[in-house]
């Protein structure tokens, strides 16, 4: 094996996603060490047994026989333990998640405010409710939209049992039946008119609801069907974020008057590969417009798109301040109907400048703020790559550099990081 083979041969090639067996420890400098289950790209193909690859932006030689396509790796790790459905269902079977998703006004009254100003969508059609949880679409499904069936699905069955006797409670059990059980596992008797679900998350996609969603669309929804919410979009901004990294990073400066910058850069690796999920941004923070990262057809979308999600994006500072990191929320439309005018479409939208819900704002912070001017042009890209093994998990990559101007000028500040929501 050697070190220094022909990088122009390497460039030819194009590169490819593979992921990790096993663990490995590299013996020299020209090997990268890595555990099972770490995603690397592939950059050439040297030998039968060595292959030259990146890793958190480190290149090194790694074994052929310690890695398969991400696809096989998938295919080799389908087992419940991946998608952890013990911990999650068992979290979703409390009743204080429940209260918390209740209480939040916005985002439940959007459902019962969709379901009523489209009552005729509903009136005398068949709904699944994936992951339906306290019941509540499902309550409203019947009551406000008038449906004549509702088939109400959830993996918990702590909580599948108290909302049986909820529908009871509420004689809708004529309309509502209650199925515990996983999408992918159980049987309904006849496809649907209309599928509805909260199955939103951190950055949008965290927990990978929307994967069971998509399952249910292609199993159980009529060639005409609805599905809402119909429409997904993910945004990112820009913006300061003085108190946040003051409280994760620059109070290891000083403490009780004792010098505690040696914990600096520990707490730069172990905070800052994180987003901050519980964020609530100023909309005076924001340093520019916001940029869509992610807009999703939820009649279209392809489960398989979920694995490598990737998306250009642009800035242009309009503000005076310091770049701190970026920002995120999402909106969801409920659409996908014959309407007139796409304006009466309901929208739920966790933007800064909306009444907050309980999914806030998501903030990835850098580890060294930047001063940014007005005119300032910002260019990059994010990458979403969804966890191989621990399939409700993900990372996702920025990388952008500013400019002088937006007409590109000199380059004043680069960046590439990674942050894992959560593993």
């Amino acid at each position: 094996m050697a070190a220094n083979n022909d990088m122009d041969e390497r460039e030819k090639q194009s590169p490819k996603l593979v992921v990790a067996m096993a663990d490995f420890v590299a013996v020299d400098n020209t090997q990268l060490s890595f555990n099972e289950g770490d995603e690397m790209t592939i950059l050439s193909e040297s030998s039968s047994v060595w292959w030259w690859a990146e890793l958190d932006e480190i290149c090194g030689y790694v074994p052929v026989s310690y890695v398969v396509p991400v696809s096989e790796y998938i295919s080799r790790h389908t087992q419940n333990h991946d998608w952890q459905d013990e911990e999650y269902f068992g979290a979703y079977g409390k009743v204080k998640i429940h209260l918390e998703m209740l209480s939040d006004h916005p985002r439940t009254l959007a459902y019962r405010n969709a379901i009523q100003k489209h009552r005729d969508v509903f009136i005398g059609k068949t709904v699944l409710d994936v992951g339906c949880g306290s019941g509540i679409l499902s309550l409203f499904c019947a009551k406000d939209g008038k449906a004549s069936k509702v088939y109400a699905v959830d993996g918990s069955v702590d909580i599948g049992e108290l909302t049986k006797e909820l529908v009871e409670r509420n004689d809708l059990h004529k309309i509502i039946t209650v199925i515990t059980g996983k999408i992918e596992e159980i049987e309904l008797p006849e496809k649907v008119d209309i599928i509805i679900s909260e199955w939103m998350g951190t950055f949008l996609v965290f927990e990978f609801m929307i994967d069971t969603v998509l399952y249910a669309r292609d199993r159980w929804l009529k060639a005409d069907g609805v599905i809402w919410p119909s429409n997904a979009k993910l945004f990112v901004v820009p913006c300061c974020a003085e108190e946040a990294y003051k409280e994760k990073v620059t109070a290891w400066n000083n403490q009780y008057g004792f010098d505690f910058s040696p914990f600096l850069n520990r707490a730069k690796t172990e905070v800052l590969n994180r987003p901050l999920h519980n964020h609530e941004l100023d909309p005076r923070d924001c340093l520019s417009q916001g940029a869509v990262l992610l807009d999703i057809d939820m009649s279209t979308f392809a489960k398989e798109n979920l694995e490598l999600m990737s998306e250009n994006f642009e800035f242009v500072i309009s503000k005076e301040g310091t770049l701190h990191g970026l920002c995120s929320w999402f909106s969801v439309t409920f659409g996908g109907i014959p309407i007139t005018d796409t304006s009466e479409c309901v929208i739920l939208s966790t933007a800064p400048d909306q009444e907050q819900t309980h999914w806030k704002q998501n903030l990835f912070l850098l580890e060294e703020p930047v001063t940014v001017h007005v005119g300032n042009f910002i260019e990059g890209s994010a990458t979403l790559r969804r966890n191989p093994k621990y399939r409700r998990h993900m990372n996702v990559t920025f990388e952008f550099n500013i400019f002088t101007s937006d007409s590109k000028g000199e380059i004043v500040y680069s960046n590439k990081k990674k942050y894992f929501i959560w593993r």
